[in-house]
């Protein structure tokens, strides 16, 4: 086996026995030899393999790949593997050939948020095939995305450059160390959660949706513009509705009554009517609800529909609400607040999700296509972490810039209204600040 062969005569090369990577790994400069897969030459950029040729692997075993991990790295590629061959990387595949550059797509395992994880992950991987089948991007490589859930990453043995997912930030929080300690590899993901901006508990995260604060910032900004109050602010205990929720009643406590309900449990309508008691006792002119996931959402206008209390408030929800499905003609009226997409005014007609996934592709292909040109090493986090976050772009989503990690953009409030019989999801107030 080849790589087995260069891991021996780099060990022989240092003389000391050592086992550090990196003094490994130079003493692997200048090797060369006679191997199974051809002429075998290792140079500043990595491996070049002069004469390439297939060959089959043991029993389907991966692990060549891990001793080549650094090797591979400076590449900007890993062989290509089907059920029983495999190609070593080289700097100019053969026609036909194309290298592999793995990235993990990672599922939420949590699905009480109402969020339709599998239609994300779906998303992420048809904005993958789309990314590919431009062959001027990656020329001779693909961003091969491998689907697994956050409670299956410890199970997963080979390298990988980075990870799109999860949606939730509950998952997110945990997903975003782990890719850092046991990969050295960033997270990009849609999850919105201000704690996730902890640069000493998540160092490799990127953010592509503007933060919850961002958007409380923004609702905040809308309330008092339409001098709404007094507000009351209806929130579940989910780390998004509670954090959202305190943003939020932050910014209005210094100018605006306020009032605070929080709905514990959503197993039963009880729990949910009695935080709501509280709410339609007051005399509030608008009802902020911070609520994680379509499911909560749901029984909460069932039981405003069923008392028959909408008029008078004026409803609004947050992004978690694009999960909901909003009933015609009874939740008509209802608005919420959603990050910009650009140039899109009705939102039923246009799924935002693929939108984003789009982007947050591209935002990997675009950082690992300088990296290869400037042959340096994909799988160093770090770098690839830095020069994500130093791109600009005009993505589906809009302007694409990054600011310490943390996606610069904008929320809209989004109305839902009637559309000659159906409903339909309209911009109601754009917002025209981009922090």
């Amino acid at each position: 086996m080849d790589s087995l062969e260069l891991a021996v005569l780099a060990v022989l090369q240092a003389r000391n026995g050592t086992t550090d990577g990196s003094t490994l790994y130079q003493a692997m400069l200048g090797i060369s030899f006679n191997g199974v897969s051809g002429r075998v030459v290792i140079d500043e950029v990595g491996a070049r393999v002069e004469q390439w040729m297939q060959f089959y692997t043991v029993n389907g075993s991966t692990n060549e790949l891990d001793l080549l991990a650094e090797v591979s790295g400076r590449l900007g590629a890993v062989p290509t593997f089907s059920t029983d061959r495999r190609w070593y990387p080289g700097l100019s595949p053969p026609s036909g050939v194309l290298l592999s550059i793995p990235l993990i797509v990672v599922s939420d395992v949590l699905r009480n948020s109402g969020q339709d994880v599998s239609m994300i992950t779906m998303h992420y991987m048809n904005a993958l095939d789309a990314f590919n089948s431009n062959p001027t991007w990656l020329p001779g490589r693909v961003l091969h995305g491998q689907v697994i859930s956050s409670a299956q990453l410890s199970n997963r043995s080979a390298f990988t450059v980075g990870a799109v997912g999860p949606l939730t930030s509950v998952e997110a929080e945990f997903v975003s160390p782990f890719m850092h300690l046991v990969y050295g590899a960033p997270t990009l993901s849609l999850a919105t959660t201000p704690s996730l901006m902890n640069m000493d508990l998540h160092p490799l995260f990127i953010r592509l949706m503007p933060s919850d604060a961002i958007q409380a910032d923004f609702l905040h900004a809308v309330i008092q513009g339409h001098a709404w109050e007094p507000v009351c602010v209806l929130q579940d205990t989910s780390q998004y509705g509670q954090t959202l929720g305190y943003l939020l009643v932050q910014h209005l406590g210094g100018s605006t009554k306020v009032q605070v309900a929080i709905i514990g449990d959503f197993s039963t309508t009880t729990a949910t009517e009695t935080a709501l008691n509280r709410i339609l006792e007051q005399e509030c002119r608008v009802v902020v609800g911070c609520i994680a996931g379509g499911r909560g959402i749901r029984m909460v206008l069932d039981i405003v529909g069923r008392r028959s209390v909408f008029g008078g408030r004026c409803w609004i929800f947050t992004d978690a609400a694009m999960s909901t499905r909003f009933a015609y003609p009874n939740d008509l009226g209802l608005m919420f607040s959603f990050p910009t997409v650009k140039d899109v005014q009705n939102y039923s007609k246009y799924n935002v999700f693929a939108a984003y996934a789009a982007d947050a592709v591209y935002t990997y292909g675009l950082a690992l296509s300088q990296m290869i040109e400037l042959r340096l090493n994909i799988f160093d986090g770090r770098e690839l972490w830095q020069r994500m976050t130093n791109e600009t772009f005009d993505g589906l989503t809009g302007y694409v810039s990054f600011q310490a990690g943390e996606r610069i953009g904008s929320y809209d409030l989004v109305n839902y209204v009637d559309a000659g019989g159906v409903g339909e999801y309209r911009v109601a107030v754009r917002s025209t600040s981009t922090q």
